[in-house]
């Protein structure tokens, strides 16, 4: 677009719409298609297409693009062109391919346009990762009344009994949204008051017992990781006395991390070697799905191929009968092929290499990202696994973190 794209009024009223829509961003994200208007079309894909049409009209006409954005164009050009094209062979068996294309798109084009909007509101940054507190500490309560009463919400997965799912009907799905609301809890410590910075190790306290019994293995070590990451960044930061005790402390607190994570990583290991075992199921599947894509060339297929591949041509028993890929990675590989794939990796990197106020979240969210990728059994339809990918976009191009308040002025803007 040109440089005629008409000024918005930044005025209060304005902001403050923005920031209401932004801080609740993760909650719709949580909730997800469980409360739906019609089809496809929940509470949170609407938000994002609103946040799409809004930049488009209003925002990207005078944006100035950086390495990241190009990245992010790029890659979202990619999945639209493999998606199109996939189209017209879907074939039987396909896990809903209009419903997963469409969420993919919303989810890169949301993440462009957010980051047009953080240029001239950098204090959304923030906001957003109080969203993510508050909505995790919601979900958290909702695991609890499922310890307790025994009864799930609509859409659990019966299978997972009884495991706690919250909003998700996946207990995978809520230890991967408790993983990625850690990460962004710490901007919130970094920039606000006692009480959000209370909320934060709240959070802490209540999603530990949360994670343990939903029994996903690899997201526990990745919340641990993540959790021991930042206090470090804590400490590092800490200018008082504190920091020195707390350092005196490290090499015991390390010693506990391990003893803690140590366990569960070569159980981990081990349960993949074990035939029948969840890991080694998982392991089938990735190889299973690395075949499909030498087939393919590294072409794309169609969205949802992956189940539908896996009915024709999979070896349902050495994978249980499981047909969902349970990597998120493998799954994009196969479906929309591998230009696409390296061309999300090259954002994700781009991301973590920049050198914005918010690197050390950039860089840590990144690296969890990949992780947690190969947690679920299928990511792609997932509102919160985009909700993270909007969230790292913004954080990739927030200003210094600590100076976020008094950034949204209008010299600021114009800067």
């Amino acid at each position: 677009m040109s440089d005629s794209a008409p000024e918005v009024d930044w005025g209060p009223r304005q902001t403050g719409l923005a920031m209401v829509v932004f801080g609740t961003l993760p909650l719709l994200a949580a909730i997800g298609p469980l409360v739906t208007i019609s089809g496809g079309l929940f509470a949170f894909r609407i938000v994002c297409a609103l946040i799409i049409v809004h930049a488009i009209l209003f925002l990207m006409g005078r944006e100035r693009w950086r390495p990241a954005e190009v990245w992010l164009a790029g890659t979202t050009m990619s999945f639209v062109v493999a998606g199109l094209l996939g189209f017209g062979r879907i074939s039987p068996g396909s896990d809903n391919p209009y419903s997963e294309f469409l969420s993919i798109v919303l989810g890169l084009l949301t993440a462009l346009a957010a980051r047009a909007w953080q240029r001239r509101m950098p204090e959304i940054y923030v906001v957003l990762a109080r969203g993510w507190v508050a909505a995790s500490l919601v979900v958290c309560g909702i695991a609890a009344w499922e310890v307790y009463t025994g009864f799930h919400l609509p859409g659990y997965l019966e299978g997972a009994a009884p495991d706690p799912a919250a909003t998700f009907g996946n207990p995978n799905a809520l230890a991967i949204f408790l993983v990625m609301a850690n990460v962004w809890a710490i901007p919130v410590r970094r920039s606000s008051g006692l009480l959000w910075r209370g909320s934060t190790w709240v959070l802490v306290l209540v999603s530990a017992p949360v994670m343990y019994v939903t029994n996903a293995r690899l997201a526990m070590v990745t919340w641990l990781l993540v959790v021991a990451w930042s206090a470090w960044l804590g400490i590092r930061r800490s200018r008082h006395r504190l920091a020195g005790v707390a350092g005196a402390l490290l090499p015991v607190s390390a010693a506990v991390a391990v003893v803690a994570v140590v366990p569960l990583l070569l159980g981990y290991v081990t349960e993949i070697s074990t035939s029948g075992s969840s890991g080694s199921v998982r392991e089938q599947l990735t190889r299973q799905g690395f075949g499909f894509a030498v087939e393919q060339r590294g072409l794309p297929t169609w969205p949802g191929a992956f189940e539908s591949l896996m009915l024709e041509r999979g070896d349902l028993e050495g994978t249980a009968g499981l047909v969902n890929a349970h990597n998120t990675w493998v799954e994009l590989l196969v479906q929309y092929g591998a230009l696409s794939l390296l061309l999300f990796f090259g954002w994700m990197i781009a991301c973590a290499a920049t050198r914005s106020g918010a690197r050390d979240e950039t860089a840590l969210a990144a690296a969890t990202l990949l992780v947690l990728g190969i947690v679920n059994s299928s990511s792609l339809d997932d509102a919160s696994f985009w909700m993270f990918v909007i969230t790292l976009a913004i954080a990739s191009r927030t200003q210094k973190v600590s100076t976020v308040k008094s950034a949204c002025t209008p010299e600021a803007v114009a800067a």
